[in-house]
């Protein structure tokens, strides 16, 4: 009797997680890439805008569903010169990543403490 009980349950268990909602399959899975922006200390290098990056992306076949700036967390020097850890990232569709990774992006995942904004 109690591994008919078990069963039972078991059952009405999968039976009522098993199903997709709509809320849920209306939401895509994405990813996040980004890229230095190539600025440093006392302004000798400019970084390279967010809109030249996302341009950058579009032009190699990538839909960018949100494009935002950001820093990568690493320690910084403070000397004319150093780089200042800006970076700009894109939320992208995890089929886009092997383009992006091939345009020279990285996945957000391997910096430990970046910062970033929520998309607007």
């Amino acid at each position: 009797m109690r591994s008919k009980t078990i069963v039972f349950v078991y059952c009405i268990f999968m039976a009522a997680c098993g199903g997709k909602s709509d809320q849920s399959s209306s939401i895509e899975e994405t990813i996040k890439v980004y890229k230095s922006n190539g600025a440093d200390m006392c302004g000798y290098r400019q970084g390279i805008e967010l809109e030249v990056m996302h341009a950058e992306l579009v032009e190699a076949g990538i839909d960018v569903i949100c494009a935002q700036e950001g820093f990568d967390g690493g320690k910084l020097c403070e000397s004319c010169g150093c780089y200042t850890g800006e970076i700009n990232i894109f939320e992208i569709h995890p089929q886009n990543e092997e383009n992006a990774l091939n345009a020279a992006y990285h996945l957000i995942e391997e910096l430990e403490n970046y910062v970033d904004a929520d998309c607007s």
